[in-house]
Parts: structure tokens; C-alpha cells; sequence
């Protein structure tokens, strides 16, 4: 069950120094500052307000953070009536919201969380006997996955389900390893958190049942494992199920009577808009987003090219690609998901077969994402807390003692992930300033016009800029703008040529130039359904900002 003994045997497990564990993770630490600290500043995007008026909203109400209306793509409702994430994310942005919602501040708290991540898989790589080298590996492929890199230049939840996760897991084994029963209680604590930052971590707790079960127990009868697992899960997995169930219970809504189990049974009842799509898109990203893949066949290529099973799930992959409306791109996408899902099943069979309980288990916290594939997309960010089994996954089977094979096969890799993540990023800051120029323009309008009331019409950090400058989101009800009224129309804005068709348009600046993309030209980075690749070079505009006076009623 643990791998690379030989190299790591002088490691006392049990006595793992915090100096050692950062001295493992240094480089990983380096790396990802030196890519993420040039966009401290970089403007608030895409689901960031909903966690920073959830984290606005924590400020006066602590025990119910999902207890305020918001408007939502144009949509008023209830933050509780959309909302399955707990409140950790928003927790975190408190500093952020006390600091004048500083962006710097965000995204420097995510850097942090992303440091506690790696210093807990470096811990968690060493404990396995990983040597230090590979330790380092593990924590560097982490670091420089586009995934989890982009995510932790946003405002949203899942580098902090990421680290929370990789943190469980560490504990883990830490108690059952040594058995000192405040592992076990940390690991329950860390689970509950991790549950409570994106709710499909939930099963991150069957995933570590199955870790928790000793090496002849794993390898033993159905009933004897059955009754190992009742017995050695009890601690750990009760503190977290008994945390998750009580803070879903004390911080729900008292107005509306919701709570974020509720709302993620609802959304899996509602029809499957994008089922194929999301079905496709969770084996893709493991060869776009993540190097899974792409080290899996480098290190098992001929056991895997020859794997007759291997062989058929391509086809299935194959035909599950073409299944989706990516038509336009089937080029690439169509094989890439074949391997992407060859690879997922070829893991978990192999470590079947050869009863390798790490390897199962890591193949198991690599699909913990397939829920969300009811949910209406399933981008990128929802494999980021799985990213720690990929670089587990990776890093043990690579052997350190064909030197120039392996730095044949890390570096260019490591180097593409690197330019990959900066590309992304890059394109992300520039659709995201275009919301903070939008919430400008407003505040210059609101400041100019004291006698005429501003609406914007758009979402995204298009629509928190523009409601911090003063303006009022429009929605599909009452009330609506009225003659002589500006309106500020931004990204994803929908509602002015229905709801003031009667209008003159007063400011108009398109921002179409050439470049990356990452929600558009075949990108669907944020949301899948606009395309299958996490970056694209596009011509289209990446969105436009208007000026809107309401024209007078004629008589």
C-alpha cells in the first residue's frame, strides 16, 4: 500500500518536522507565487459575487449566510434557494469585505489556502514513503495544474475544498497509522469543512473509509472487510457526518425553510440539461486541464496500450464525445475524452486486480466529482479537489532511477501546465476587467447624473462592481427602468431590449480584440457547454459595455 519504501526508509512518518514538510513543498510554493502574485489585483469574475454577498451578508447575519435575496443573471430570488456550497468560501472573504472587497486581499488568502494544501499533500506524500523527491513532485504537479492554479486566482470554493480535502485525507492516515484519537478528530473536522465548501467532497468519507481498512482486511473476505470498515471508520466519520448535519440544520434559512442539502436534492431532480456534456467533460479535463493522462500513458504505456479493456473504453469514450453538440471541435475532443476515460477505468481495474488499496482508493477521489454531472454544467473546478490523487497517482509510479527518461517525460510537461495556467489566467483577468471598467462607467454616470437612477443589466463581476458604484440590478419583475432612467448594460446582460425597448443608446465600447479565451471560440473553462477546452485563441468580442437613456413615453 505504500509506495517507494526503499527510497524513504531513514523517513520516521510519525515524526514529520513542519521544516521538512515545507522544505518539500518549496518549490511548489515558488512556483505557484511567482504565476499567481502578478494578478493579486486581478478583478472579481463569474461566481465570485456569490460568495462575496454571501460573505457581505455573514457580517450581519452570522448564523444564516444564505438568508438575503440576490439577483442572479437577472433572476430575484433567495441566496438559500441556489446556493448548495456552505459557508467556508465566504468565511474567507470576510478580511477581503473588511478591507473594502480588496482583491488583493482575495486572492492572497487563496494563495494561502492553496500553501496549506501543499504542505498537507507533502506531509501526506512523505507518510506514504514517498522520498523527499518525490514528495517534491507530487506537491510541484499539483501546483502547476491549469486547474487548480486558474481556480485559486478567483474568488470561488474549490481550492479550499482542495486543500480541506487533501488536509482529511492526510489525517487520515495519520490515525491510522499511529491511532492517537485527535488524528482522528482533526480528520473529522477536516472532512466536515471540506463537505461544507463544495458538497460533493461528501463522499471524500467513503473514499477514506476504504483507506482506513488495514492491508490484510482489504485483501480479505467481503463480510470481514464489511465489519473492519463499521469498526475502524467510527470516529472520524461520526464527528464529521455529525458537524455536516448540524450545520446544514442551524445555518439555513429561517425564512424560506432552506438548507443546502435540500437545494442540492432539488437540483438533482430538475431535468439534465447538459447530461451529455458534463458526462464527456469529467474524463476530458484529466488530459486538457490536468496531466493525468498524459503521465499515465508516458509511465504505463505498454501495459496500457495493450490492455484489450483499455481498448474498449476508448471506443466508449469515443462514442460519449460524440454524443455532445461540440460538433465544431470533435477533432480533438473525441479521442482525448476515448483517453481520458480509458485512463479513469484502467486505474481503478489494475488496483483491483492487484489488490493495490492506494491506487484504488486515489482512482475512486479522481470521479468524486461524477454527482455534479446532474448539476447544469460541470467546468474544471469541480475536479480540483481531486487533483491531489492525480499528483499521488503520477509521482509514485515514476522511477527516479531512469533519471533522463523521467526528465524527459516531467519536464516538458511541467513546463506546458506552467504556460498553460498562465494562459488561462491571463485571459481570465482580461474578461474580468471588463467588469470592473463596467462598475467604473456606473459610478462615473451615478456620480454625474445625482438626478437620474442607474440600472445595469448583466451579471458576473460585472453586476458586483456596478451594485458597489450605486446602480440597481434589472430583473424579470417589478420594478423596471422608467423614461429619462440610465441604463449600464455588461456581460450576460439580457433584460434591456425587452424591458425599455424605447431607448437611446449613449456610450457603446466593445472589447473585441484578439486573444485568449476562456468562455468563448470553443472555451468553456468556467462553464462547459460554451466548449470543451480550458483556453482558446478567439476573434469574437469577449463582451461589450453600453450606456442606456430610457426614452420618454410617447403620448
Amino acid at each position: 500500500m505504500t509506495a517507494d519504501a526503499s527510497e524513504a526508509s531513514d523517513i520516521s512518518a510519525g515524526r514529520l518536522s513542519l521544516s521538512c514538510r515545507l522544505l518539500v513543498a518549496v518549490p511548489a510554493i515558488v512556483v505557484a507565487g511567482l504565476i499567481l502574485l502578478p494578478f493579486l489585483n486581478k478583478a472579481f469574475n463569474i461566481d465570485d459575487l456569490t460568495f462575496l454577498l454571501q460573505a457581505e451578508h455573514i457580517l450581519k447575519d452570522p448564523w444564516h449566510p444564505t438568508a438575503f435575496e440576490m439577483v442572479f443573471h437577472g433572476e430575484k430570488g433567495r441566496n438559500s434557494d441556489g446556493m448548495v456550497s456552505g459557508p467556508i468560501m465566504a468565511l474567507l472573504l470576510i478580511p477581503s469585505i473588511l478591507n473594502g472587497a480588496s482583491e488583493w486581499i482575495a486572492h492572497l488568502t487563496q494563495y494561502v489556502v492553496l500553501v496549506v494544501g501543499l504542505l498537507s499533500l507533502a506531509s501526506l506524500a512523505l507518510r506514504l514513503r514517498f522520498s523527499p523527491v518525490k514528495a517534491a513532485l507530487a506537491t510541484l504537479l499539483l501546483a502547476c495544474s491549469p486547474g487548480v492554479l486558474a481556480m485559486t486566482s478567483s474568488a470561488m470554493a474549490d481550492v479550499p475544498a482542495m486543500s480541506l480535502g487533501i488536509l482529511a485525507m492526510e489525517r487520515l492516515y495519520a490515525w491510522k497509522e499511529e491511532g492517537r484519537w485527535w488524528q482522528g478528530a482533526m480528520a473529522g473536522l477536516a472532512l466536515a469543512l471540506a463537505a461544507l465548501t463544495r458538497p460533493h467532497l461528501l463522499l471524500l468519507l467513503a473514499v477514506g473509509a476504504i483507506w482506513l481498512l488495514a492491508d490484510e482486511t482489504w485483501k480479505g473476505a467481503w463480510l470481514r472487510w464489511f465489519r473492519a470498515c463499521l469498526k475502524k471508520t467510527s470516529l472520524p466519520f461520526v464527528i464529521a457526518l455529525v458537524l455536516i448535519a448540524a450545520t446544514t440544520y442551524l445555518l439555513r434559512d429561517p425564512h424560506a425553510g432552506r438548507n443546502m442539502a435540500g437545494v442540492a436534492v432539488d437540483w438533482a431532480s430538475k431535468r439534465l440539461y447538459n447530461l451529455n456534456e458534463n458526462l464527456a467533460n469529467l474524463p476530458l479535463q484529466w488530459v486538457l486541464s490536468f496531466p493525468l493522462a498524459i503521465f499515465w500513458v508516458g509511465i504505463h504505456g505498454r501495459r496500457f496500450v495493450g490492455s484489450r479493456l483499455a481498448l474498449t473504453v476508448f471506443l466508449v469514450g469515443i462514442e460519449l464525445a460524440l454524443a455532445t453538440r461540440w460538433t465544431k471541435w470533435f477533432w480533438l475532443c473525441v479521442p482525448a475524452t476515448g483517453l481520458g476515460l480509458a485512463v479513469l477505468v484502467d486505474i481503478l481495474v489494475d488496483a483491483w486486480r492487484r489488490r493495490d488499496q492506494l491506487q484504488f482508493v486515489c482512482g475512486l477521489w479522481l470521479v468524486i466529482a461524477a454527482p455534479a454531472v446532474v448539476y447544469h454544467h460541470l467546468p474544471v473546478k469541480y475536479l480540483v479537489p481531486s487533483a491531489p490523487a492525480m499528483a499521488l497517482l503520477v509521482v509514485r509510479d515514476l522511477d527516479l532511477k531512469q533519471r533522463l527518461r523521467t526528465l524527459y517525460l516531467v519536464t516538458p510537461v511541467v513546463v506546458a501546465c506552467v504556460l498553460l495556467s498562465l494562459l488561462i489566467v491571463q485571459a481570465d483577468a482580461a474578461q474580468a476587467e471588463i467588469g470592473r471598467r463596467g462598475g467604473q462607467l456606473i459610478a462615473e454616470r451615478v456620480h454625474g447624473s445625482p438626478d437620474k437612477k442607474v440600472w445595469l443589466d448583466g451579471a458576473w463581476g460585472f453586476q458586483w462592481y456596478g451594485m458597489k458604484a450605486g446602480a440597481t440590478p434589472m430583473t424579470t419583475t417589478p420594478p423596471f427602468p422608467q423614461p429619462g432612467d440610465l441604463i449600464v448594460v455588461g456581460p450576460q446582460g439580457k433584460l434591456t431590449s425587452k424591458l425599455a425597448p424605447h431607448r437611446t443608446r449613449l456610450f457603446v465600447k466593445d472589447y473585441n480584440t484578439r486573444g485568449g479565451r476562456v468562455m468563448q471560440d470553443g472555451a468553456g473553462f468556467h462553464s462547459n457547454p460554451a466548449g470543451p477546452f480550458p483556453w482558446s485563441w478567439g476573434k469574437s468580442s469577449r463582451g461589450k459595455l453600453e450606456v442606456f437613456a430610457v426614452d420618454p413615453t410617447e403620448p
